[in-house]
């Protein structure tokens, strides 16, 4: 089993425990998206990785993004409702296209930030 469909196995236990007064355990890197299906309407709570730029949440990585269907819903930007450490804000959100600019200093951004983590956790251990 590869660790994409591994973890989209442990989601519900994911969303589960950032739901809960635990939260705090994974909520600094994750959150809970809130996706209405296209077609059939039906809710989801997604557990997805997440930075904060000031007013901005973004979600930088989606692994596999093929697999997935439910960034398809933001191809044009509609209301999203996200679970952010404990809060519910409500904003718009958006597919950011792989061409532009935007989406090239959202990349550098997340690159800088893990390879600073690697670096702090290299430093603990």
């Amino acid at each position: 089993m590869d660790v994409d469909r591994l973890m989209t196995r442990l989601n519900p236990l994911v969303a589960c425990l950032l739901r809960s007064p635990l939260h705090p355990i994974l909520s600094s890197g994750l959150a809970l998206l809130h996706v209405r299906g296209r077609r059939t309407g039906k809710e989801y709570w997604i557990p997805v990785g997440y930075q904060r730029d000031s007013d901005t949440i973004k979600v930088p990585r989606l692994a596999r993004a093929r697999r997935k269907q439910w960034w398809w819903n933001y191809r044009e930007p509609g209301p999203v409702e996200m679970l952010v450490r404990g809060r519910t804000p409500r904003g718009r959100a958006r597919v950011v296209s792989p061409e532009s600019d935007a989406f090239r200093a959202a990349f550098e951004a997340t690159f800088r930030r893990d390879r600073q983590d690697a670096t702090a956790r290299e430093a603990v251990s």
